[in-house]
């Protein structure tokens, strides 16, 4: 018993170290599953809730195309890590192009633009007017989700 409890503690040390050395894009990859990071997800998604919510893994998130960068993720996994940054202060608004309203509009992921709907994301921002954008691209289904907020 005390051998296998040595064993466990040097795998977490192991871990805990390498989780230091590693960037905060990487570990979102890795708690959403979508990577080829060969580290169980529910370990990757523990050590970012536990310890990479600061502000400079914000700032970092923010400069991999902010919450776009989250929300393209594969698994259902994606969304409360989403949650988990926006609790952390970053900008549900802020990307390097269109919002990620508009974006989700675009590629049509109606599951993202609920997703933002839901977190508060404008929909007539300066960049972006999502409506005129559902429209353009002729998604009836995009128009109405953004119009039962709007009332």
């Amino acid at each position: 018993m005390k051998t296998v409890s040595i064993a466990v503690i040097l795998i977490l040390v192991t871990a805990g170290f390498v989780f230091t050395k590693t960037s905060t894009t990487e570990l979102i990859i890795c708690a959403d599953g979508s990577g080829e990071i060969y580290t169980p997800t529910p370990v990757c998604r523990w050590y970012l809730s536990t310890f990479r919510t600061a502000p400079t893994d914000v700032d970092a998130v923010r400069r991999a195309s902010g919450i776009d960068f989250i929300l393209n993720g594969t698994s259902a996994n994606r969304f409360n890590i989403a949650e988990l940054y926006i609790e952390a202060g970053l900008n549900i608004n802020e990307s390097p192009s269109l919002t990620p309203l508009c974006n989700a509009i675009a590629l049509k992921q109606t599951d993202n633009v609920k997703f933002l709907l839901a977190h508060k994301a404008t929909i007539n921002h300066s960049k972006c007017n999502a409506i005129a954008l559902a429209k353009s691209i002729e998604n009836r289904e995009m128009e109405e989700l953004l119009e039962g907020v709007i009332k």
